[in-house]
């Protein structure tokens, strides 16, 4: 089902308009609950010539006509508001050719892919961390085992020389 207020009037359409206020519109549909919202129609193909501003959306129920006309104040042209639940062929038409101006389901795709990414790299620093602390050990260790084997051979020479060396009687 489409909604829209009605209100028209005589204005050429810009394309800055659309431009100016997509942020806004977005932060509204998000406000009215919606999880997706997508631009089509002839203001995507042709902006200067269009008539109005048709978008689907996703989440927003029965708060649609309200969405509708909250963007139409801001805008100031008329919009269209079209459901995208249930899937029909025309909605499927939309998300093929429309344009996406807000995905919650894709944002949320990318920020764990970010995540993902980021889980990489840090698991990669920590193996090249893991690996370096390892050789420092293994050289501390080395170094170590050096040190001990050096203080064992002095203590076997000590002994050796207090064992040459006869008492002296007082």
């Amino acid at each position: 089902m489409i909604y829209g207020t009605g209100y028209l009037h005589s204005m050429e359409i810009q394309y800055d308009i659309y431009s100016r206020a997509s942020g806004k519109i977005v932060s509204l549909a998000k406000g009215y609950g919606a999880i997706r919202l997508i631009l089509f129609g002839s203001f995507l193909e042709d902006p200067d010539t269009a008539e109005d501003f048709d978008l689907a959306c996703n989440g927003v129920s029965e708060n649609i006509f309200r969405l509708a006309c909250s963007i139409e104040n801001v805008i100031k042209i008329p919009v269209d508001l079209v459901e995208l639940t249930p899937s029909t062929r025309f909605t499927r038409t939309i998300e093929r050719r429309g344009k996406c101006l807000y995905d919650e389901a894709e944002k949320k795709r990318v920020l764990l892919s970010e995540l993902f990414d980021d889980n990489r790299r840090r698991k990669s620093t920590l193996a090249d961390l893991q690996e370096e602390i390892s050789i420092m050990l293994e050289l501390m260790g080395n170094t170590v085992q050096q040190a001990l084997f050096e203080v064992n051979q002095m203590n076997q020479i000590d002994e050796k020389v207090q064992n040459e060396i006869p008492l002296q009687a007082h």
